[in-house]
């Protein structure tokens, strides 16, 4: 019931949050690499 829609919405809650880290380091990591590419033309 109740103790498993918790464990499960904080399960999600740390896959999301993961997932946001990892999506913003990535496109980090892109805006970045385009800037440099611009910068050596």
């Amino acid at each position: 019931g109740m103790e498993n829609d918790t464990k499960l919405l904080s399960i999600i809650k740390v896959t999301n949050h993961r997932l946001t880290q990892f999506l913003s380091g990535f496109f980090y990591h892109i805006m970045t690499f385009d800037i440099k590419l611009k910068l050596e033309i």
